[in-house]
C-alpha cells in the first residue's frame, strides 16, 4: 500500500487520487500556497508540490511570477520617494538640516 505524501498515511484503493505519480487521499491533494481542494491531472507543480494553476503557480513561479518582486520593489521606492518629500518638507520648516537613511 503507498503513503500519502502529504500526511504520510496508508493511502487504500477507494480513497486513492493519482497525480504528480503518486497517490494521495482527496483531502490531501491541495494547493501548497491557497489549500484549495485540487483534482489530479487539474493543477500545477512545482519542486514535487501541487498548486493551483491561478493565482497561486501563475504568481510565484510562472513568466509572470516576478510580479509579486515588482510590486514589492514598486511599493519600496514609493515609500523611499515619500520619506524624501517629508524630510525635503522638514528641511525646508526646520533650521538644522536632517539626513534620512533608510
Amino acid at each position: 500500500m503507498p503513503n500519502c505524501p502529504k500526511c504520510k498515511k496508508v493511502v487504500y484503493f477507494a480513497e486513492r487520487k493519482s497525480s504528480l505519480g503518486k497517490d494521495w487521499h482527496s483531502s490531501c491533494l491541495r494547493c501548497e500556497r491557497c489549500d484549495k481542494t485540487l483534482t489530479p491531472g487539474g493543477h500545477a507543480e512545482h519542486e514535487g508540490l501541487p498548486y493551483c494553476h491561478r493565482p497561486c503557480y501563475a504568481t510565484l513561479f510562472g513568466p509572470t511570477g516576478k510580479k509579486l518582486k515588482n510590486f514589492i520593489y514598486q511599493i519600496t521606492i514609493k515609500l523611499i520617494s515619500i520619506s524624501l518629500v517629508i524630510s525635503w518638507s522638514d528641511l525646508i520648516t526646520s533650521s538644522s538640516i536632517q539626513l534620512f537613511i533608510i
